[in-house]
């Protein structure tokens, strides 16, 4: 999860994601992660998951090295790659 002034983002592995607008809803009722006037958003929010993953070492970053051992062959089935697209950083204000 991210959070920001204004968003919230929570990535989902294995169901729906979910992006609140804490201003328009700081009761985080309505998600808004599949409504496309928030797409840049959830993009946004997206890299700075990422940013924040490997900032902290998260083992389900990208691109798994920590899971990247010889016995095992492939990376982690888990590794975050898999399941949440990157996402890219906009200039919208998100804070």
């Amino acid at each position: 999860m991210v959070v920001t002034e204004r968003y919230k983002y929570v990535f989902n592995s294995f169901a729906w994601d979910e992006l609140y607008d804490l201003n328009e809803d700081p009761e985080e009722i309505a998600n808004f992660i599949d409504d496309p006037g928030y797409a840049a958003v959830v993009d946004d929010m997206r890299a700075r998951l990422y940013e924040l993953m490997e900032e902290l070492g998260d083992p389900y970053g990208d691109p798994c090295p920590k899971f990247d051992m010889p016995d095992y062959g492939k990376p982690n089935r888990y590794c975050s790659p898999r399941y949440l697209p990157r996402g890219k950083r906009s200039n919208i204000q998100t804070t």
